[in-house]
């Protein structure tokens, strides 16, 4: 997976670097050291020449770009990488690199190892997002304000409550994407998936995904798109929860409303208008999410053994997702820190209604969804 050049307000720092060019071909290199690692550990290769890969594949100068260009010429960047490689291995070397694995399993294994990497930095922005959310919860759990259904005033609420069901959504999608990151799974299966040269007693997927720290399948998934499927679908599940939040608040500050204000962005025609900059990114870079899961999910199917062009497409559309994502939960971050609460509005619109009853029982609904989530201790 690499990265196309994207407007820095759909990406963050820290998922542009892990799916970076260079991050990419790090990752099949790191593939490939493991594999020799566990080969030397059966006996399947000596423990001389796994120590070789591993040091040339650390020492070797990569041209990442170039490697990429000429691997989609051939069809996989593995074959121009391995090329690089062996020019620098003993000819003993160079035949056991790689050993019993298709170039598939080498990029799909990378591709898991940076998608791991990402759901990790999703988390963790998205953690000090919901601790700041529970806070505003809390604080304002009986502040009451108009309930609005179909844009229209409805009955009243409290601010707690509307922030504690963001809350309940971000919580949920923290233990979700620490489940996923756990379920990253390495992909080995040689040429047809039989891994026809290594012997059964081997155990060398075990082994892989162990030195890799990803799971092992019960059998390869070169058919079976599924896994990444599910992994881009939750990233936009995330990317949608933020923005409901994005939406909520650029509606509560409008003019109009005016119950909340946000750091504002500028105007080139009109000195002092307040536009809510930060939710505006966030709704752009979550459509921008959405967009490209549905790409990766509306993608073929996998032509029998090995896909014709799907596969392809995930190389791009996978970076999207985690970029835009983790864009989206970043542009909400900025956007709460810098909420501040008109009180004095919420009650003015409220036009002299009783919101005893409702704000009383909009408290409690707060407490109860605080309650149901324990976030991690801080470090």
């Amino acid at each position: 997976m690499t990265t196309p050049t994207f407007d820095p307000g759909f990406g963050t720092p820290e998922l542009s670097a892990r799916f970076s060019a260079g991050e990419r071909l790090r990752s099949m290199l790191r593939v490939e050291v493991a594999l020799a690692e566990c080969c030397a550990d059966v006996g399947l290769t000596t423990r001389d020449i796994a120590d070789e890969i591993a040091r040339v594949c650390s020492s070797t100068v990569i041209d990442a770009d170039r490697i990429l260009a000429e691997g989609w010429n051939v069809g996989t960047p593995v074959l121009a990488l391995l090329d690089v490689i062996r020019a620098e291995l003993s000819p003993d070397a160079s035949r056991a690199i790689s050993f019993g694995a298709t170039t598939q399993d080498i990029v799909d294994t990378a591709g898991q190892l940076q998608v791991q990497g990402a759901l990790g930095c999703i988390t963790a922005d998205l953690l000090p997002l919901a601790r700041r959310l529970a806070e505003l919860a809390a604080e304002h759990r009986a502040t009451p304000m108009i309930g609005r259904t179909f844009l229209q005033h409805a009955l009243p609420t409290t601010l707690g409550l509307r922030v504690a069901q963001w809350f309940d959504a971000v919580a949920t999608h923290l233990t979700e994407l620490d489940v996923a990151a756990g379920r990253c799974a390495i992909q080995l299966g040689g040429p047809v998936g039989a891994l026809e040269d290594f012997p059964d007693r081997s155990d060398i997927s075990g082994r892989l995904a162990a030195r890799l720290g990803l799971i092992a399948p019960v059998t390869s998934w070169h058919g079976d798109r599924s896994r990444v499927v599910g992994q881009c679908a939750l990233a936009g599940a995330v990317a949608r929860a933020m923005a409901k939040i994005a939406t909520d608040i650029a509606l509560l500050s409008s003019s109009e409303i005016g119950e909340v204000s946000v750091r504002s962005g500028g105007s080139s025609s009109m000195a002092g208008k307040r536009n809510p900059i930060d939710a505006v990114h966030a709704l752009a870079a979550a459509d921008a999410c959405v967009g490209a899961v549905n790409t990766v999910m509306t993608t073929r199917p996998v032509e029998l053994e090995r896909g014709v062009g799907g596969w392809h497409l995930e190389w791009f559309a996978v970076p999207v997702v985690f970029m835009t994502c983790g864009a989206a939960v970043a542009a909400v971050r900025n956007c709460i820190d810098s909420l501040e609460v008109d009180a004095a509005a919420m009650m003015r619109n409220l036009g002299g209604r009783d919101t005893e009853s409702s704000t009383s029982s909009a408290a409690r609904i707060a407490d109860r969804i605080l309650a149901a989530h324990d976030l991690p201790a801080r470090p």
